[in-house]
């Protein structure tokens, strides 16, 4: 390691103390990076895994599962704080450690756990209480969707570029005809794949930049036709 990495490195960031002011002359470096789910594309994947199996690795969008905040903070911890306990999260947020802790408080330290009170008055865990109890507009929108998928038993992929969705009971039913299995009446991947070309020749395929605007928009077309049918029905 050179001078200006060991410059850049500057104190220890449990103690504060310099690297040769310390007890040893050994130290650690943290790399602390903070991530987070997308809570949307994992369900996504889940989903998938659960239609075809081990083939959503291959046939899947390979979209990323977790973004990461912010960027990423290298930090030294000598060798005699590193054998103590640490909370990560603290030396991240830069809080926590702002004096030098005394004897008394190192052996108290070393005997308490941290508790929940201690790690909300962090920035990260004040920010992570915050978001869960602010309703979001896609928990609402993953609500809806889920909602019309029962209501008009919707089937949704995400390929490359947008989302599709369908309804299985209106594909069924303009495929009457052609005899189709119990498992094509029933897995739309299995209906996919055996009648694609026919199903978005007739126009019963929706898409969207998400998957509730493709479901939106497909809830809206069925909607519409239901009350052309029903107007007609009153009329006759």
């Amino acid at each position: 390691m050179k001078q200006y990495q060991l410059t850049n490195l500057g104190a220890c960031c449990r103690c504060h103390k310099k690297l040769a002011q310390t007890a040893s002359p050994m130290f650690f470096t943290l790399k602390v990076e903070r991530w987070m789910l997308d809570i949307m594309a994992v369900q996504r994947q889940i989903g998938l895994e659960m239609q075809i199996g081990p083939l959503a690795g291959v046939m899947g969008p390979d979209e990323d599962l977790a973004e990461k905040i912010g960027e990423s903070k290298t930090m030294m911890i000598c060798i005699e704080c590193c054998c103590r306990d640490v909370v990560i999260a603290a030396l991240a947020e830069g809080s926590g450690w702002g004096e030098q802790p005394s004897p008394a408080s190192e052996r108290t330290a070393m005997n308490t756990t941290p508790t929940s009170t201690s790690l909300a008055a962090t920035p990260l865990f004040a920010f992570m209480v915050d978001v869960r109890k602010t309703p979001s507009l896609a928990a609402k929108r993953r609500q809806q969707v889920a909602e019309w998928k029962g209501l008009f038993r919707i089937f949704t992929h995400k390929g490359p570029d947008d989302w599709m969705a369908l309804s299985m009971d209106e594909c069924c039913w303009k495929l009457e005809g052609y005899g189709l299995t119990k498992e094509e009446q029933t897995d739309g991947v299995m209906l996919m794949a055996g009648y694609c070309r026919l199903i978005d020749e007739a126009g019963l395929i929706h898409y969207g930049e998400t998957e509730h605007e493709a479901c939106e928009s497909l809830v809206a077309r069925l909607t519409e036709a239901n009350d052309q049918t029903q107007q007609l029905g009153g009329g006759k």
